[in-house]
């Protein structure tokens, strides 16, 4: 009788297992929608979804990718993380006034309440621990946007300057007035830059600090004051590092409405991190609305515009028209030969990559 049971038993094992569906390795992968990339390397980035404040990492390339966001996430302001390689990455999270780190690739999360729920953040490593920036927003009001500065030293944010409010009159504060859309800060820890966009012709906004954020200055650019009729896109500035020399890159956009057209040209000013000045390196003049830029190295530079891409391989000097990439928002590359574009179409995320340069691309994500 036991040996019936036992043979009954086994029978309905094998049978349950043959009826029990096999997924596939392909079925088992989780298509994301990114808002933004991070690519390090040929195999290591990271991608953000803002609005469900999910953090997303990739260890092949692209192909495929992990949801490693910390646990209670909610949504994430534009530009509120800060990704520093591919183990270490800040996010900021805005319901909770919570900045959330990583040192090794999201397995694990620190959480930490920070005076701010939107920033722009920027961090560096200091022996074995961190100084990072957060040029602290409260928020867009009738295009106008405050801000304040803070920094991060010894396990604590300190604030640093208060920007100028509505109805104040401070001297050597970032003004109150318009949309912050950019800001860097120097490895000397003492020169940095804020960029603004003014909605009015022949205006700009540059704000510079050379004593870590205490105070602020404006400063000039040449080749703009004599602009009175065209209207300027102020990006924000890029560190490009070559040998030991630091220099900071400002992108501008100009745009001038001619016979009922609207003519554009980017215009590329330099300054070493020792320098007074601001020299125009290169001015790119092009049909459309430029959606990114990514500087790689001393000579590669990219621009992607509304219809193609153009780049520059001869240090700026010229620009040729090298591919269009229906519906890209963002192109980072990793070398001069190897990069990634992020298209999104219908709610959907794909990502590219070239290995020519940017001349011919594929799809990597989804596959």
């Amino acid at each position: 009788m036991k040996k019936i049971l036992l043979i009954l038993i086994l029978l309905l094992t094998f049978f349950s297992a043959c009826s029990k569906k096999v997924t596939s390795p392909s079925e088992l992968t989780q298509t994301y929608n990114f808002d933004s990339i991070t690519i390090f390397d040929i195999n290591n980035g990271w991608a953000i979804n803002e609005g469900e404040g999910e953090v997303y990492k990739t260890q092949d390339g692209g192909k495929s990718w992990v949801d490693v966001s910390p646990k209670n996430k909610s949504s994430i302001f534009s530009y509120s993380w800060y990704f520093m390689d591919p183990y270490t990455s800040w996010v900021l999270y805005s319901d909770t006034f919570t900045l959330y780190s990583t040192e090794d690739g999201g397995t694990h999360w620190k959480s930490n309440k920070v005076p701010f729920d939107s920033a722009i953040l920027l961090f560096t490593r200091s022996g074995n621990s961190f100084i990072g920036w957060a040029l602290k927003s409260y928020g867009m009001a009738s295009g106008d946007e405050p801000v304040d500065l803070y920094k991060f030293e010894n396990d604590s944010w300190m604030l640093v300057s208060k920007g100028e409010m509505p109805q104040e009159n401070r001297k050597n504060a970032i003004p109150w007035t318009d949309e912050k859309n950019g800001f860097v800060m120097l490895p000397d820890m003492l020169t940095g830059f804020v960029t603004i966009e003014y909605r009015s012709p022949g205006d700009y906004g540059l704000y510079a600090t050379d004593d870590g954020g205490k105070t602020w200055h404006r400063e000039r650019l040449g080749k703009l004051e004599s602009k009175k009729d065209e209207f300027f896109v102020m990006y924000a500035p890029k560190l490009l590092h070559y040998g030991t020399k630091v220099a900071v890159i400002l992108p501008v956009l100009c745009e001038k409405i001619s016979s009922n057209h609207m003519n554009y040209s980017i215009i590329f000013f330099s300054k070493d991190a020792e320098g007074t000045t601001w020299h125009e390196e290169s001015t790119l003049k092009i049909k459309e609305r430029v959606i990114y830029m990514d500087i790689e190295d001393q000579f590669h530079w990219w621009v992607l515009t509304e219809g193609n891409l153009y780049k520059t391989e001869d240090g700026r000097k010229n620009w040729v028209e090298i591919s269009s990439i229906k519906g890209a928002v963002q192109i980072q590359f990793i070398n001069s030969k190897t990069g990634f574009a992020l298209v999104k179409s219908d709610n959907k995320t794909v990502l590219l990559r070239s290995d020519d340069g940017g001349n011919f691309w594929k799809v990597v994500y989804p596959d």
